[in-house]
């Protein structure tokens, strides 16, 4: 997956999670029709729950899960593209951004394996599975659309772009320093609580192969440069830099996009990525 394609995907992702709910209110059957639509699609009865979906994006048409499971249905149908503009063409707060991501992330990597293959003009493709996930409930409320506007609206009147963007800035220095250092009690503050990178399926088990990691080396040199605040809001920050790492022995050089997430302490590292 090329470099466009990655910075795409983050960008949809941050769109998806920087707009305010719809205000539109989910009834007991709207809520049995969509576990009836995810029961569907588990058991493979994609063009049952297909029908039932169309119908209730008609009155939703912003709906995050919705969507999202209305796309698997389409995927698993062989309908690619169509997949990936039903996740992308509804932007709008979601509290399943990392379903969201992973499943982009795998429409994306299933059509690089197709084109590949195109252009080598191998006849005997291969049949990739793309296993999106569906989502099971949906998660809005009446209460939480509010909660949620009155804090947006709250965050708003306070959000200083400028000082926001020094903000972030002075974190990634923070951040790289800490790491340059070997301060691990300064670098780890500088991330969620319960971050945890891919791979790992705990935040302790992440944490314990960084510090591992860290202090094997006698000497990090750690260089950011190009620095770019992509997206800026009272919420969410995506930044992309170039990485410079050198070591006694190992030397990196790459393009890494940072998520990031505001809390009351200040940002908070809450993706890692490696784009090249």
């Amino acid at each position: 997956m090329n470099v466009q394609i990655k910075r795409y995907i983050f960008f949809i992702i941050f769109c998806l999670g920087t707009l305010l709910y719809s205000n539109q209110v989910l009834s007991e059957k709207l809520n049995d029709e969509f576990v009836k639509t995810y029961n569907l699609i588990k058991s493979g009865n994609f063009k049952d729950a297909k029908l039932i979906l169309e119908s209730l994006r008609e009155k939703n048409p912003t709906n995050m899960e919705i969507i999202n499971n209305l796309a698997v249905v389409e995927a698993e149908s062989g309908n690619i593209e169509e997949a990936i503009n039903l996740l992308t063409e509804s932007l709008t707060f979601n509290p399943n951004l990392e379903t969201i991501y992973k499943n982009l992330t795998k429409l994306y990597a299933y059509q690089a394996n197709v084109l590949y293959e195109e252009a080598l003009s191998i006849d005997e493709k291969k049949q990739y599975n793309i296993s999106l996930k569906p989502i099971g409930k949906i998660q809005r409320t009446e209460k939480n659309i509010e909660i949620a506007s009155k804090k947006n609206i709250k965050n708003e009147i306070n959000f200083d772009i400028n000082k926001q963007e020094e903000s972030v800035s002075n974190l990634v220095a923070l951040w790289s320093k800490s790491w340059e250092e070997k301060e691990l009690d300064k670098y780890f503050k500088c991330y969620l609580n319960n971050y945890k990178a891919k791979n790992y399926s705990k935040h302790s088990e992440w944490k314990k192969d960084r510090e591992q990691r860290i202090k094997n080396k006698k000497n990090i040199k750690i260089e950011i440069t190009n620095f770019n605040v992509i997206i800026l809001n009272e919420k969410n920050s995506l930044i992309e830099f170039q990485q410079d790492y050198k070591s006694e022995s190992f030397n990196d050089k790459v393009t890494k996009h940072l998520i990031l997430i505001r809390h009351a302490d200040g940002w908070k590292i809450a993706g890692e990525y490696i784009v090249r």
